[in-house]
């Protein structure tokens, strides 16, 4: 799709893998009808085609113009997801110059889009990595967040340098280079953050005038805690292996000892795994377990 800039038209690709939520990606396209478009690519593992198929034909959604990417996902790797994606959104003629990468159940409105889009393109240090903001856009916006670290405002729109992931814009000159490996089952944002640092890319932002939501860890997707915690594991592991002074430079291991000792006397999480908006106390996150069947 063709969005305007100050610097002229970008041609833009939305890349968004998808697993076991069918029901997400309907309830997508009836809250934000712009993404239904040929230029929005869902990934989608071939064996769930035909469930996705029924689901948004009885969906009342009319014709659905999305492109389909279909691959067999044998290891359940996000990092996989997302590299069949790219790979088919380079191939695309005319080319794309800019992708945004983002998740099934991520809500954004048209205008956060352009203006992520305009703020990757407009910002003066090419290339860059910036990303929308989430619910913390409000807490930052509203003053009670400190000092914003290089805040800047070009041609209206805020943005400041933070790492953040989940609704990205990645010009297509780093999506050339780089590639997403099988083994990051979980954390690939984190990989291709990590990825850009070692080579140079260093204007990373965060525009505070594209907000999005996002539920957290909802059914389907990366899977349930049991799922989640062992792709976690061997995604940071994967950026522990390819990146060992970024994953250790504080000289220790950022374990939660209390809560690893739990699991190993056979508890889980029976809901969300701590991290991300769901940041409480040990207490709090113990009281939440279960012991496992």
């Amino acid at each position: 799709m063709r969005i305007e800039t100050h610097a002229g038209p970008r041609e833009v690709a939305i890349l968004i893998p998808t697993r076991q939520r069918a029901d997400v990606v309907v309830k997508q396209l009836k809250k934000m009808p712009f993404l239904n478009h040929s230029d929005v690519f869902y990934g989608l593992d071939n064996r769930e085609a035909k469930s996705y198929a029924a689901t948004l034909a009885n969906a009342g959604l009319g014709a659905v113009h999305c492109t389909f990417v279909m691959y067999r996902n044998e290891q359940h790797s996000v990092g996989f997801c997302r590299d069949q994606l790219r790979l088919a959104g380079l191939k695309r003629r005319p080319k794309f110059d800019l992708f945004v990468v983002t998740d099934d159940n991520a809500v954004f409105k048209e205008e956060s889009l352009t203006n992520l889009v305009r703020c990757s393109v407009e910002y003066p240090v090419q290339p860059n990595l910036t990303s929308g903001s989430g619910e913390l856009m409000r807490y930052y916006a509203s003053g009670k967040g400190g000092a914003l670290k290089d805040l800047r405002v070009i041609n209206d729109l805020r943005s400041f340098e933070r790492v953040t992931h989940i609704f990205t814009a990645v010009p297509r000159i780093i999506y050339r280079r780089f590639a997403y490996p099988v083994e990051s089952l979980a954390a690939e944002d984190r990989y291709r953050t990590m990825w850009a640092l070692s080579h140079g890319i260093f204007a990373i932002r965060e525009c505070l005038d594209a907000p999005y939501s996002k539920p957290r860890q909802q059914p389907g997707g990366t899977g349930g805690a049991e799922e989640r915690m062992r792709a976690t594991g061997l995604g940071f592991a994967k950026l522990a292996q390819d990146f060992p002074v970024f994953v250790g430079c504080t000289g220790s291991t950022p374990a939660r000892w209390s809560l690893i000792m739990q699991i190993a006397k056979g508890y889980t999480f029976a809901g969300k795994l701590p991290g991300g908006s769901n940041r409480v106390s040990e207490d709090e996150l113990i009281s939440q377990m279960v012991k496992k069947e």
